[in-house]
């Protein structure tokens, strides 16, 4: 099982060397959250991802540029307004790309792949 994150910066699940793909082992610098994430699967599953290399990190602007793909061409306008918040529509659209690169990871690395945003 691979554990793939991607956050907002070093304070909640870290940072990356590399900005265009994947970062794993040292290129993966983890933050609190993610510590905080791997002691919930060690008392589940007696199983601490920290101390394999069963980790990576997806950078922001690799996010950015899945997240762009799956914009739909815009049949109408829609406004942020009572029902569509705008940030709801932001984050909706970052976890549906980060789904994505979960899939395409797991299926080149033959590997089941946990996703957190």
């Amino acid at each position: 099982m691979f554990f793939l994150f991607c956050g907002e910066g070093a304070t909640d699940l870290g940072t990356c060397i590399h900005p265009k793909t994947i970062n794993t082992g040292e290129n993966y610098l983890y933050g609190p959250l993610t510590i905080v994430v791997d002691q919930l699967v060690e008392s589940k599953y007696s199983y601490s991802f920290l101390d394999s290399t069963n980790f990576g990190f997806v950078p922001r602007g690799m996010l950015a540029e899945y997240a762009s793909k799956l914009r739909p061409k815009p049949k109408t306008i829609a406004f942020p307004g009572k029902n569509v918040n705008k940030e709801t529509r932001y984050f909706y659209r970052n976890a549906q790309a980060l789904a994505q690169i979960a899939v395409q990871y797991g299926l080149n690395t033959d590997n089941d792949v946990v996703a957190i945003l």
